[in-house]
């Protein structure tokens, strides 16, 4: 049976991407050794001729960590990427980023049409924060929130960018331990007090909380 991906389906408002996008659909999973689920073993230099070949609309990457020049490169040869997933972010550079590299982010920030988000396991805000900087119209934006970073933090920083950094984000999603509807009445109360959001709907669904952004 077929089950839909988190990047097909909006809990919230029950939004299906219809039957011509989906059949368009092209996955590419990475690995700790840079394998793929269409059995290609490459490595970065190797990419733009499987991407030539293949439309990469969903990227997922699976390894521990994953360089951000790594990850600046890889989007130079996926144009058409709608979503994106991340296993775990790491800003631990052995090195810090060339001229170019950095230029490399202002333009893939402009030019990608990233607006799906997707990071399994969080370290820390400046991670959240490279995210936003680099997809900035995300309209989805899914954080797994079960590690030492407070949730309330998290949505406070996140929020407090929509306006002039994500700007097209209807849907935040929180997921982890803490995701239930103890923490919706804490969020809720946080949002109405400090004013973040003035019109938008929060729920918990099963292991995730969905703010939706009006």
């Amino acid at each position: 049976m077929f089950r839909k991906q988190w990047y097909e389906l909006n809990e919230l408002d029950k939004n299906y991407s219809n039957s011509t996008q989906l059949s368009q659909s092209v996955v590419l999973t990475i690995l700790d050794r840079y394998s793929v689920d269409l059995d290609i073993i490459f490595s970065i230099d190797d990419t733009s001729s499987v991407c030539t070949v293949l439309q990469i609309t969903h990227l997922i990457i699976k390894c521990r960590n994953i360089f951000i020049g790594a990850l600046i490169e890889l989007l130079h040869f996926l144009p058409k990427l709608d979503s994106l997933k991340i296993c775990s972010l790491s800003l631990l550079k052995p090195r810090c980023l060339l001229k170019d590299e950095v230029e490399s982010l202002r333009l893939i920030s402009k030019k990608n049409n990233i607006t799906k988000v997707n990071l399994e396991r969080i370290n820390e805000l400046a991670e959240v924060q490279f995210l936003i900087d680099l997809c900035s119209r995300m309209q989805y934006f899914e954080v797994d929130c079960s590690s030492k970073i407070d949730i309330k933090l998290l949505v406070r920083f996140i929020l407090m960018k929509t306006i002039r950094c994500i700007s097209h984000l209807c849907t935040l999603c929180l997921s982890g331990t803490e995701a239930n509807d103890e923490m919706v009445k804490k969020l809720q109360d946080m949002i109405n007090l400090e004013q973040l959001l003035y019109d938008y709907t929060i729920k918990c669904i099963d292991d995730k909380i969905y703010i939706r952004l009006k």
